[in-house]
């Protein structure tokens, strides 16, 4: 690893406010320059500086991460860090215990004298700046074996500053195509919002959980419900349901279960109760266009919330996917529900959240 004493041409750096004095004697912002907060160059700044964060942070084993050579950072003293080799930081990098536990949210903080810290907490300590992180979970091992999964770091939880959601990374992975998704049903958050948690009683229509609802709540923290071919990609790998127990998915219960409390209810990408435990909402709609003759609708009386103009009262849906505790044996990762309105609400109805990526032009590998 070395550290450069300044960086290049540069007279100021006030890391409490991000911003830099230049030698052509004007002020900038750093997130500008680091291309909105890394990843690559941003706009002009002070004469000769192009500075890039490039961050590559990948999985080594299950209880490992490694920071690769060549990654490049800027310190909180506002130096720039380059790794001249392999970093692997594990449990022994924890500021606090010694040992990961299971749905924790790990972020990675370096030091401005390059010590490296992992933490549970979000708020990096003083001197320090967080780089990156992760979750540790329940994740599937690439066998159709339901009870072949293990603990460990979700591979596709690893989050940098120039890979990442929009929204807070905690509790999210990588799908595809410049989507994150929840790793847990959506459970309170104690502020009005839902979040992604391990072990937490997720919301249902118990507590009045429509499709309106789950979509303003997650929108609270910048999330979305996913879409139907966004769903059975991160459901993918997930045991069905059974009629005669819950061991790989909590399907034959009668109530709701705490996030994660089956353990095999894993995806291949390590999404949690994709199949049983609580229907999900979606993003996708259907009217079938048929029934009585077009009208005006109050499906939604005493909500102060306007009347629909459909074909029958029902006819607007909103899908839902994945099952839920009472649906036994006939549910798994490609399941849907067509049958429900927008405005119903059910005990065994919940919602995962999703969001895009922040704008990057960095990937991420994901390999063990």
């Amino acid at each position: 690893m070395a550290i450069t004493t300044k960086i290049p041409d540069i007279e100021t750096y006030t890391p409490s406010t991000g911003r830099i004095i230049g030698e052509d004697g004007l002020l900038y912002n750093l997130v500008d320059l680091l291309g909105g907060g890394g990843g690559g160059p941003g706009p002009p700044g002070p004469p000769g500086i192009t500075l890039v964060e490039n961050l590559i942070i990948d999985p080594v084993g299950w209880e490992n991460v490694a920071i690769r050579k060549g990654t490049t950072i800027v310190l909180p003293d506002g130096k720039i860090f380059t790794f001249t080799a392999d970093v692997t930081l594990s449990a022994e990098h924890l500021d606090t215990g010694s040992s990961f536990i299971i749905g924790g949210d790990y972020h990675i903080n370096i030091g401005s004298n390059g010590v490296i810290v992992l933490s549970l907490n979000l708020t990096p300590p003083s001197g320090f700046r967080t780089i990156g992180g992760f979750h540790y979970g329940v994740n599937r091992i690439n066998t159709i074996a339901p009870a072949n999964v293990t603990n460990g770091i979700v591979p596709r939880s690893i989050w940098t500053l120039a890979h990442r959601p929009k929204c807070a990374p905690e509790g999210m992975l990588y799908l595809t195509g410049g989507v994150w998704v929840d790793i847990y049903l959506a459970s309170d958050d104690g502020n009005g919002g839902l979040h992604s948690k391990y072990n937490a009683l997720p919301v249902s229509g118990v507590e009045n959980l429509n499709w309106y609802a789950a979509s303003e709540r997650l929108a609270i923290n910048g999330k979305r419900p996913l879409f139907y071919n966004e769903f059975i990609r991160a459901a993918a790998g997930s045991p069905p349901g059974t009629g005669s127990g819950n061991q790989n998915a909590w399907s034959a219960a009668t109530e709701r279960a705490t996030t994660g409390f089956v353990r095999n209810a894993v995806s291949n990408i390590g999404c949690v109760d994709c199949v049983g435990n609580l229907w999900e909402w979606l993003n996708d709609f259907i009217a079938s266009g048929l029934g009585e003759t077009p009208g005006w609708f109050d499906p939604m009386s005493g909500q102060g919330q306007g009347q629909v103009w459909i074909n029958a009262a029902n006819d607007f849906r909103a899908v839902l996917a994945g099952g839920s505790y009472f649906n036994g044996a006939l549910i798994g990762a490609r399941s849907i529900c067509t049958l429900f309105s927008p405005w119903n609400d059910n005990p065994g109805f919940g919602v995962r959240g999703a969001c895009e990526s922040a704008s990057s032009g960095q990937t991420q590998n994901y390999y063990l």
